[in-house]
């Protein structure tokens, strides 16, 4: 049976697509001829690969190039519902917390550039809460958290709607970026942001090794890096990340925040894949806090289930 509604979680690292069938995915990039910046050489994670190509990231804390993202989500949305066209096909985009208009018209111009004709909008934090498993229709608050690579989006919600919202103009390469600061401060080494998200992602794992470039003579080295260096070297990060919590939870009502010392907070999103993370946050914030199951594909998931189990969980997200 053909697919007729696909569902898009548009991240600035990852672009998600919800069938009944299943959800799938790709990198949020694309590969353009340096020569000719608008030819486009490849999308999604083949991009990464192609080290000759100028590389473009259509989407930040939203969709910045409308035509990139419309092409990157045609072809994700062909490939992965097995069709020749979208014709007859209806798109439903996921948005975050009181979007700014700006931002609603440049994902819908997306959807449209990319063949789509009729196209709705839900709440990217419901739907992450119904895919992480929570119960968005209960009349006791919960919040969840959607740490992204360029912001972070905080959600209160009860019976069904928001009751507050808050977001963050910076997102989980933050911490990257401390990594490389500290690096280039204590060691003396310049590194990437590729290979600083990698040290970041191996922290709490094994001992992780990098390539760089030593700032007093450009010489490329070897280092290795221990967790008690990241950690040191994430400080600052997270310090932010906390900062913006306590903002957020100071905003809400007193009942809502009595909930949440029983319900907890919620993390999904990528970056809430960080070591360590739901611990260091609890423990400053006084507050019980869980990543979610497969928490990249929260809201996505979302999507998928609301697809499948037809109007309730629709209308709870559409508002």
């Amino acid at each position: 049976m053909f697919e007729t509604t696909a569902a898009a979680d548009i991240g600035s690292a990852f672009l998600r697509i919800a069938l009944r069938g299943g959800v799938f995915s790709d990198e949020a990039r694309a590969a353009l001829d340096p020569s000719n910046p608008t030819r486009v050489l490849a999308f999604g994670g083949a991009a990464r690969r192609l080290l000759n190509a100028s590389e473009a990231h259509p989407v930040g804390e939203c969709v910045s190039d409308i035509e990139l993202t419309g092409m990157m989500l045609r072809r994700l949305v062909l490939d992965s519902s097995k069709r020749h066209t979208l014709f007859g096909m209806n798109l439903v985009i996921a948005l975050p917390p009181r979007v700014r208009s700006v931002e609603r018209d440049a994902a819908f111009a997306a959807g449209r550039a990319a063949g789509f004709r009729r196209i709705t909008a839900v709440e990217a934090g419901l739907a992450g809460a119904i895919g992480a498993g929570l119960d968005i229709g209960g009349d006791t608050a919960h919040m969840t958290v959607d740490i992204g690579r360029c912001g972070v989006r905080m959600l209160t919600f009860a019976n069904g709607g928001a009751l507050a919202a808050y977001r963050t103009s910076f997102g989980s390469t933050a911490f990257d970026r401390s990594i490389a600061a500290w690096l280039a401060e204590n060691k003396g080494v310049a590194v990437g942001m590729r290979a600083a998200e990698k040290l970041k992602m191996s922290y709490g794992g094994e001992s992780a090794g990098s390539a760089g470039s030593k700032l007093d003579s450009g010489r490329s080295q070897r280092l290795s890096v221990t967790d008690a260096e990241l950690e040191e070297a994430m400080r600052p990060a997270m310090n932010r990340l906390i900062t913006a919590f306590s903002s957020a939870m100071n905003e809400l009502p007193p009942e809502a925040a009595a909930d949440l010392i029983d319900n907890g907070v919620t993390l999904i999103g990528g970056g809430a894949k960080l070591h360590g993370l739901p611990k260091t946050l609890s423990d400053a914030l006084g507050v019980p806090v869980r990543m979610a199951e497969d928490p990249e594909n929260a809201v996505a998931n979302g999507m998928r289930k609301a697809m499948r189990g037809e109007a309730e969980l629709l209308n709870l997200m559409a508002g």
